[in-house]
């Protein structure tokens, strides 16, 4: 363990932008425009993590495997698909994804439930469903399938049948997903789902196949996130993770360097400058943190800070007049 008087490095993963007219707070912004850049950088944070652990791929991003791993799952050499619950929603000739897995109040008995019945008419065939969450799938595949997958929150309110799996097995997958459409519809877990109100689980969405990378030299000494796929390279890489605390000065005490993976979920700009962006730039300020690397996601930038560049005031002005 560090003395809170030796200066630690941390590299932090920003939370999404939801849409364009949202903007960076005070501090935050002009972290930005003091920062070195860094451009050439994967837009997708997944990809740009294993980048960062120079971790070779080969096809998609492999988040199915490394979660497994984070949640428990005997991998073995299989390929495995995040295979994650979902509700689609019919509207005139278009179906859409109405409700993604965290939508939908699923109860662990009710997820047990539903494997075992895909499992019951599937394994045969080459799959096997694990509920290993109530809220994160895993489909293991006897074979690695040719097609390429959207993520389920890049799907959502949106019409699926472009975003359904692509490749030359898209066909075999599609009759896959209206079977399976047709076996939930008569699961008794959506009968009793329909009388307490709550949507149908009615198919599943597959996305992130591949099987666990065989390289990860993971840079930094403990990653903090909540973030299955940063936990499970975390895992992989023989390295200790802890849940993402509340705030940022709290893991300027623990081994450095450090990866922080900031909540996806959490668009609250304000609450992220009062408890993240403001302590970390008073750290740097006072020497207690050596440098800052932020990545945003959406973006093919990688911004870095010391406490020089800090200090370097006029490198915000430049850059703030700069369209």
């Amino acid at each position: 363990m560090r003395t809170a008087m030796t200066a630690a490095t941390l590299e932090l993963i920003l939370p999404p932008r939801h849409d364009d007219t949202e903007r960076p707070r005070p501090v935050l912004a002009s972290l930005l425009r003091r920062a070195e850049r860094q451009e050439g950088w994967p837009v997708d944070t997944a990809a740009r993590l294993l980048v960062r652990c120079g971790c070779a791929v080969d096809g998609e991003t492999p988040v199915a495997p490394l979660c497994c791993l984070a949640d428990g799952g005997d991998l073995a050499d299989a390929y495995w698909l995040r295979a994650d619950p979902v509700h689609l929603a019919a509207d005139q000739d278009k179906l859409y994804l109405a409700a993604t897995a965290e939508m939908l109040e699923i109860a662990p008995e009710e997820a047990v439930q539903l494997a075992q019945e895909f499992n019951a008419l599937f394994r045969a065939d080459g799959w096997q469903l694990f509920p290993l969450t109530a809220t994160r799938w895993y489909l293991r595949c006897d074979r690695a399938p040719a097609i390429a997958t959207t993520p389920p929150q890049a799907a959502l309110a949106r019409d699926i049948r472009p975003l359904l799996p692509q490749g030359a097995d898209a066909m075999a997958w599609h009759t896959l997903l209206n079977e399976v459409q047709m076996l939930f519809h008569t699961s008794g877990v959506n009968a009793r789902r329909a009388q307490r109100s709550l949507p149908a689980i009615n198919s599943l969405w597959p996305w992130g196949g591949g099987r666990l990378p065989q390289r990860c030299d993971i840079p930094w000494q403990r990653v903090y996130a909540d973030d299955c796929m940063a936990r499970g390279l975390a895992l992989l890489g023989g390295r200790p993770w802890s849940p993402l605390p509340a705030a940022g000065g709290t893991v300027l005490d623990g081994e450095a360097p450090a990866l922080v993976v900031l909540d996806p979920r959490n668009s609250d700009w304000s609450q992220l400058e009062r408890d993240w962006f403001v302590p970390l730039r008073d750290a740097l300020r006072s020497g207690r943190l050596e440098s800052l690397v932020l990545h945003l996601p959406g973006t093919s930038t990688r911004y870095r800070l010391d406490r020089t560049l800090l200090r370097r005031w006029w490198r915000g002005l430049l850059r703030k007049q700069t369209p």
